[in-house]
């Protein structure tokens, strides 16, 4: 054989190496009931940590759902992993997340956590109130029997050094996973920490930019009475962050922003009754500086594309100023007409009102989003236009359109 060719031949064997390592590397993959592994990708537009079952796409373009009787593990690019287990008395198999492996392997299946070492599974019970003993239930009000089952497994040689620690381990993924870990180190063993990668939680700058159409809304209905606001859409500006990619709550995020919007306008009041006419004009400089809190939730997620809906609430400090104010009086009976230079119209300058929102967003890369939200916040009260003798009180709806980057 040819030099050329003893070349060629290695190059082609790296190159397939290369090709198998990056495969498995980049893909999910399946391990199923006779024992074949298959790289490809599991179907998930969240990444859950609670499978029932498993939609797969193998390399070769087939797809094909597996329930938990038909594998016996897959994992994730991310590093997720799970194993079919038996974990309760029902006899079924389901799918239980590996947190931690090695001596002492963590799982978490359900709302409860494992131990599984050797040949014995032990459950970790987060409190009980009774347990049974036979055929009796005896009252133990037991609220961390978990913390019992840590120091069993604990050998004599480590019981010293991580007592303290077990009475300070919560019920908590994080916790139980740190005590894990410290076990397998005191011990002297191997582990891995499969969730190590996956952040608990996520922050990412936001800048939006937008427009609020207000609707004016009078809280009583007087005969003869007419008022008018001027300006009815505002421009407005926000920036915040955006709190999101919960490992344990995947559709669920959060955003805190800072706001700031003018709201100039002049308003127009009248008042007409079979004695006299009441009217008045007034040109008023308005700001607002707002904050608004949410907590929102995914209702679906197709690939790049996300519609979330959100709850939440804005608190809002309003600076008003009068620059321009008349008024005037006309008695019917006499034509009389008398004109005042004096405000008469007043903003709430604080308070916090409930607010709702829709949106979608789109991934358009790695690092960056982009997204359209429609937010709704109602304020009852907000003005008060007062003629002589005669208040009216209106509440305002906020429409507030917005584009805007999440970094």
């Amino acid at each position: 054989m040819s030099k050329l060719s003893v070349i060629g031949s290695l190059l082609f064997g790296i190159l397939l190496w290369s090709n198998s390592i990056s495969a498995q590397a980049l893909h999910d993959y399946i391990l199923t009931a006779s024992g074949d592994k298959l790289y490809g990708e599991v179907d998930r537009n969240y990444d859950f940590n609670r499978y029932q079952s498993v939609k797969f796409k193998s390399m070769d373009g087939a797809t094909r759902n597996f329930s938990a009787s038909e594998l016996k593990e897959f994992k994730l690019s991310n590093g997720r992993y799970f194993r079919s287990m038996q974990i309760g008395q029902s006899g079924v198999k389901e799918f239980v997340q590996v947190l931690v492996s090695g001596k002492f392997t963590l799982l978490a299946g359900g709302k409860k956590y494992f131990v599984d070492h050797g040949d014995s599974l032990y459950m970790l019970e987060a409190k009980y109130i009774s347990k049974e003993f036979g055929d009796k239930k005896i009252n133990v009000h037991d609220k961390r029997p978990y913390q019992g089952v840590l120091i069993k497994l604990m050998p004599e040689a480590c019981k010293l050094k991580l007592n303290a620690l077990v009475n300070r381990t919560n019920y908590d993924e994080e916790q139980l996973i740190h005590f894990i870990r410290e076990l397998h180190l005191c011990e002297g063993e191997l582990y891995e920490i499969h969730v190590e990668k996956i952040p608990i939680i996520r922050f990412s700058p936001v800048v939006m930019a937008g427009a609020s159409a207000a609707k004016f809304q009078q809280k009583i209905v007087i005969q003869g009475r007419a008022d008018v606001f001027e300006n009815q859409l505002f421009p407005a500006i926000q920036g915040g962050v955006s709190v999101h990619g919960l490992r344990k709550l995947p559709r669920f995020s959060a955003d805190i922003r800072f706001g700031y919007s003018v709201q100039d306008n002049t308003i127009h009041a009248s008042h007409v009754s079979t004695l006299e006419i009441n009217s008045g004009k007034e040109k008023i400089k308005s700001s607002t500086f707002f904050v608004p809190i949410f907590v929102n939730y995914s209702v679906f997620r197709r690939g790049n594309l996300d519609f979330h809906l959100g709850v939440g609430v804005t608190f809002r400090h309003n600076s008003t100023t009068s620059e321009f104010a008349i008024m005037d009086n006309t008695v019917l009976r006499n034509e009389v007409t008398i004109l005042t230079e004096k405000t008469f119209v007043t903003r709430q300058s604080s308070r916090a009102n409930p607010a709702f929102k829709i949106g979608t967003s789109l991934k358009l890369n790695k690092k960056l989003s982009g997204f359209v939200e429609l937010q709704f916040d109602q304020m009852k009260n907000e003005y008060s236009v007062m003629l002589p003798k005669q208040e009216m009180l209106y509440s305002q709806l906020f429409s507030t359109l917005s584009l805007g980057l999440k970094f």
